[in-house]
């Protein structure tokens, strides 16, 4: 296996693939594309597909922009980001699925038909990756699942744009969507390894939902979760009016939620959840579920530990690989587009010591508006604020 990517900043679609023919000699097996919100879905997919008519495509769009061994590119004009995979040995499929009225079957078809795709029929894949609209990626991975079951790992982020007005997309080879979801099944040649990893750490304050539906937290411990939050940030956060709806999106980032998933040498592993808006009633909306009885803690980060964070996702998923810098293909990498929002200036940084870990091996990162990965107890799951890394051996 081999791969190679390109960062194009503030270049026209068809540009954009004619420097990917001169960068991607021969014909990729797989390309993954991450895209600015700003540019044409469908001119950008019909680029590519016209240059790469053979090759499985699975694009997603990112806030702001992207990241490669190049830097990273976010702001104004936007970029678009690819990485392509040869594997003479290796098989890739990659199809889309709009949501219907049940988005778990839509997730399960995606999955059955990308194996379909990579000539792997009823196979489960090494890895699942998947890049879907923000809103309901639980019943995604519950839907990926009862057809790869619970022990192929699955990983991705969600579609993002670059102010949550839901300019979203996705696309493969044959369409695009706004709401719908993108699957990539994933048979490479060589070892895999994976990592999901968060930059935060509790606070103190902890309570148990006592009532909440979906992604609506009502109360902890019995009072609403509006005045708890705001409590415990003290004041800081949740700005306005407490009969007035305040999108805390921006405000939270660095005081997020996080429930408890495992515990590694005493020390608790936790799931992010971001706050997106205090409501009038005092409920927090948030960007993943919750449900009665779940432990919330407040968490607490910034820049410094992210920027560390994510070169050592990628070390500690070459790891898990048993995979040596010598041996190491390339990387697929997720960091969270709230994440990015709040350190912006400091991603070209973050880049920088991604590419040292993987000691220059090609890498895609993509800015997202949720997470997908599995976590330290062996679960799949979605969360927010979220890092995650999957490494490819050469063979």
């Amino acid at each position: 296996m081999r791969t190679e990517q390109l960062l194009c900043r503030d270049l026209d679609t068809r540009t954009i693939a004619a420097r990917a023919l001169e960068r991607f000699s021969g014909t990729p097996d797989w390309i993954w594309v991450q895209f600015s919100a700003g540019y044409d879905t469908y001119a950008l997919r019909r680029a590519l597909v016209e240059a790469f008519p053979e090759t499985a495509l699975h694009g997603a769009s990112s806030c702001l922009g992207s990241m490669t061994n190049d830097g990273a590119s976010v702001g104004p004009g936007g970029a678009v980001g690819l990485l392509a995979f040869w594997d003479t040995e290796g098989d890739f499929g990659t199809v889309m699925v709009p949501f219907g009225e049940d988005p778990k079957q839509s997730a399960r078809e995606a999955a059955i038909a990308a194996a379909e795709a990579a000539g792997r029929q009823g196979e489960a894949p090494d890895i699942i990756w998947v890049s879907a609209v923000p809103g309901c990626e639980e019943s995604i991975i519950a839907g990926i699942e009862d057809f790869v079951g619970s022990e192929t790992p699955i990983y991705g982020g969600s579609a993002a744009d670059d102010d949550v007005s839901g300019h979203w997309s996705a696309f493969d080879s044959a369409g695009e969507t706004r709401a719908g979801l993108v699957v990539s099944a994933l048979f490479p040649s060589g070892t895999i390894g994976h990592a999901f990893q968060s930059g935060y750490a509790p606070a103190g304050p902890s309570a148990t939902v006592t009532a909440a539906a979906g992604r609506r937290l009502e109360a902890l411990d019995g009072r609403p979760a509006r005045a708890v939050f705001d409590d415990w940030t003290g004041g800081q956060v949740v700005i306005g009016p407490p009969d007035t709806a305040a999108s805390i999106l921006a405000s939270s980032t660095w005081s997020p939620l996080g429930r408890p998933d495992t515990m590694v040498a005493d020390i608790p592993f936790f799931l992010l959840l971001h706050p997106a808006q205090a409501e009038a009633d005092g409920a927090i909306t948030l960007f993943a579920d919750v449900a009665p009885g779940d432990r919330l803690h407040l968490m607490a980060g910034g820049p410094d530990g992210l920027t560390a964070r994510a070169a050592r996702t990628v070390t500690l998923a070459m790891e898990a690989g048993g995979i040596s810098r010598n041996d190491l293909a390339g990387a697929l990498v997720i960091f969270c587009g709230g994440s990015m929002l709040a350190m912006q200036s400091g991603m070209s940084e973050v880049a920088r010591q991604v590419d040292t870990a993987l000691g220059g091996s090609p890498f895609l990162g993509g800015f997202t508006f949720g997470e997908q990965g599995r976590t330290i107890s062996g679960q799949n799951c979605h969360g927010n604020l979220m890092i995650s890394a999957v490494v490819f051996a050469r063979s």
